[in-house]
């Protein structure tokens, strides 16, 4: 399974992206993530909000 990191890059005081979360589907999750922003009140956020970078993820306890 191929997953990827989410990283918010759109600050405008100058800090640096900070990490949202790993998912299996960027367009699925931003989906989401607008709806739940929506109900709050907020605005949704766009694709180009956001870096998208693929995730290592190395497995150490999956048995043997």
């Amino acid at each position: 399974m191929t997953m990827y990191n989410i990283y918010y890059k759109r600050d405008i005081c100058g800090n640096p992206k900070s990490y949202e979360v790993t998912t299996d589907n960027f367009k699925k999750w931003l989906k989401w993530h607008n709806k739940e922003r929506v109900s709050e009140g907020n605005m949704p956020e766009d694709e180009s909000d956001f870096d998208v970078e693929l995730a290592y993820i190395i497995y150490f306890n999956k048995g043997d």
